[in-house]
């Protein structure tokens, strides 16, 4: 049975490009408009917009502000780009929207219609390997997950040590990590990139090679003692120091992982 989707926005552009399913001024908002039709026609949907003023429009407007300045901080273009570039290309952006994602394929936390999935906790991770950048607050279930479903991927995360999730974080490394450059432009809003993150001055960010199946983890604690400790050579000691910009990141497997340049 059909059924009607009614929207009301304070924005007239936007209503009148639903409501004629495109425009000419904008080819940007026409073509996300028949997108948006597509989609509805495909499920049966008939979809009208109305104008409501935005005096009247308060608690959307409020909640609408308020989810982007908690979850859509965005990675910088060139810096996805060097991650990639060092690692390895993932194949599913995990926890994105059409305004952020990294890569062609994401899944958001929301309806959308550029999106492979929604909710990516629910889905099973090992099918891809991914990358994740996702609220800071999500990091405990997303380390769990990762484990639980034995998921490889490229985590974005801080260097704090004291928090309950760090040690599971170096439990499941299988590469070293990089700290991440961080200026002002490293993370910014994708609806308004004059918007400085509150805390890039402070706050390390690092990207995090992991993978919750055991063999990955343990194919690489054999191949960093080789890298640290030759044939022949005498082990050094654990607690040793590197200097430099690139600090030690913690102990994976009772071996000292530093820090490596991205």
């Amino acid at each position: 049975m059909p059924q009607h989707i009614g929207l009301q926005k304070d924005n007239s552009t936007a209503v009148a490009y639903v409501n004629k399913r495109g425009g000419a001024r904008s080819s940007t908002l026409a073509a996300l408009a028949v997108e948006i039709w597509n989609v509805c026609q495909q499920k049966g949907i008939w979809i009208t917009a109305q104008h409501l003023p935005g005096v009247q429009n308060v608690d959307a407007d409020w909640a609408s502000r308020h989810f982007n300045e908690r979850t859509e901080w965005t990675l910088d273009k060139s810096i996805f780009t060097r991650i990639v570039t060092k690692y390895y290309t993932p194949q599913v952006d995990l926890f994105a929207s059409r305004l952020n994602h990294q890569l062609p394929l994401y899944v958001s936390r929301h309806p959308d219609p550029g999106a492979m999935e929604v909710d990516a906790m629910t889905l099973q991770w090992n099918r891809w390997t991914s990358f994740i950048h996702a609220p800071i607050i999500m990091l405990l279930r997303i380390l769990k997950k990762i484990r639980e479903d034995q998921a490889t991927c490229l985590l974005i995360a801080p260097n704090w040590p004291g928090q309950t999730w760090y040690p599971l974080l170096l439990e499941m490394l299988v590469n070293i990590p990089s700290l991440l450059p961080m200026t002002e432009t490293s993370l910014y809003l994708p609806f308004d990139r004059e918007v400085q993150h509150p805390l890039w001055r402070t706050m390390k960010l690092a990207v995090w090679p992991l993978s919750g199946n055991v063999v990955e983890q343990e194919v690489f604690h054999c191949k960093f003692v080789t890298t640290l400790w030759p044939p022949g050579e005498k082990e050094r000691k654990r607690d040793m120091k590197v200097l430099g910009d690139f600090g030690l990141a913690g102990v994976s497997h009772g071996i000292n992982v530093h820090f490596q340049p991205l």
